[in-house]
């Protein structure tokens, strides 16, 4: 059986026990004690995880990174450094990312973190580029940790702020982030054009943040300057001192009447122009809109008028072979008739001239009839009449020979 320790590293004391079906084959007691779990225990986590925040925080407090630029340049901020082989090594799936003044920072065009080492490359500077920059590491859900900071001031040969004179304005100093990472405490100072204008002794760089001016005066133009200074800290260092922002400002005379009244007229012939060209887009989207969709009829009409002619073609020819079938069946017909109408035409011819020649024979044999009626009458009238002639002369023969019969009686 295994060991019920009371430790699951390190060693600790146990009983492990044994079962035994063949009691001559088991000799010896029951139960054992002694050591278990020898193995060493490992590192725990969470004591890792402070140790290696302790090295960076320390890490943090031997490097100074102030880079003090032009308009234009370029710039490669380390963001590990001698802590990377440790952070790697022990977390190898940590995600980085990169903040300007506590806003992350995206990659484009201008801004590209380098795949070895996560370090920040910044293209073609600008006064927007200006602050501190951060490297942050989450080494796990919970835990994210700043591993290197660096500050960036451009400076500009024109003027970054333009004001007009009696009016109010402000400087950033960009010092938060700083008073976030060091706990040591921060001085926070102000120079216009090289000279000390404003020293915050009593307050810290997150309290102030902004230079306010309530009423600016034309001796306000020039170079203005925020420098935070490391006082008493854990620093390697005797001090350290980062230039967080620099900024060039120019006041201006107060406008005329009319210098006053051409934002209004720009800006009111900018909206009339806006106005006229949003009427336009619209007027030409409606009239795309418009000619596609009496392209859409026009397509639609072209189809059902090729459908309508195809079915109409469809239909002709259909009638026409109808028509044709029906010509040619009456045709047919007419021809059946024709022919039937010359059979009977001719039937009725033959049936005529038989009947003619039948009548002829008849008329020919009713006459020959008539005439042999006739001339049997005429001789029967004749022979009647020669009777009758022989009888009146016999009649006449008879008187006389009585007469001269009783001519001879007497």
């Amino acid at each position: 059986m295994p060991w019920e320790c009371s430790v699951s590293c390190g060693g600790g004391k146990g009983t492990r026990s044994r079962i035994c079906f063949d009691p001559d084959l088991c000799k010896g007691p029951e139960e054992e004690r002694g050591r278990c779990n020898t193995q060493p225990c490992p590192i725990r986590q969470e004591e890792e995880t402070s140790r290696i925040l302790e090295d960076i925080q320390d890490y943090l407090l031997t490097i100074h990174q102030n880079f003090q630029l032009m308009k234009g340049d370029d710039v490669t901020m380390p963001c590990k450094g001698s802590m990377a082989h440790a952070l790697d090594n022990r977390y190898p799936n940590a995600q980085v990312s990169w903040l300007l003044n506590g806003k992350p920072v995206y990659v484009d065009d201008k801004k590209k973190i380098l795949e070895d080492n996560q370090d920040l490359l910044v293209k073609n500077v600008t006064h927007e580029d200006s602050g501190v920059f951060t490297c942050v590491v989450q080494i796990d859900r919970r835990t994210s940790v700043t591993v290197s900071l660096s500050t960036v001031t451009v400076q500009n040969d024109m003027p970054d702020l333009k004001v007009e004179v009696g009016y109010s304005f402000y400087l950033l100093c960009n010092g938060i982030i700083l008073s976030r990472i060091f706990p040591s405490k921060l001085l926070q100072k102000w120079y216009h054009n090289t000279t000390l204008y404003k020293e915050f002794k009593d307050s810290s760089p997150r309290d102030e943040n902004e230079l306010y001016f309530k009423t600016s005066n034309y001796s306000d133009s020039g170079v203005w300057l925020c420098r935070i200074a490391e006082q008493g800290g854990r620093s390697r260092r005797s001090s350290r001192e980062w230039v967080t922002n620099v900024i060039t400002v120019q006041v201006m005379p107060p406008k005329t009447l009319i210098q006053k009244l051409i934002p209004y007229t720009i800006g009111g012939a900018v909206g009339l122009v806006l106005i006229l060209l949003i009427s336009l887009i619209y007027y030409i989207k409606a009239k795309l809109a418009l000619r596609r969709e009496i392209k859409a009829k026009t397509k639609k009409s072209d189809k059902t008028s090729k459908s309508s002619k195809k079915s109409k073609s469809k239909k002709k020819s259909k009638g026409k072979a109808k028509k044709d079938s029906k010509k040619s069946k009456g045709k047919s017909v007419k021809d059946s008739k024709k022919s039937k109408g010359k059979s009977d035409k001719d039937s009725k011819k033959s049936k005529g001239k038989s009947d003619k020649d039948s009548k002829k024979s008849k008329g020919k044999s009713v006459k020959d009839s008539k005439k042999s009626k006739g001339k049997s009458d005429k001789d029967s009238k004749k022979s009647k009449e020669k009777k009758k002639s022989h009888k009146r002369h016999g009649d006449s023969k008879s008187s006389k020979s009585k007469k001269k019969s009783k001519d001879k009686k007497q």
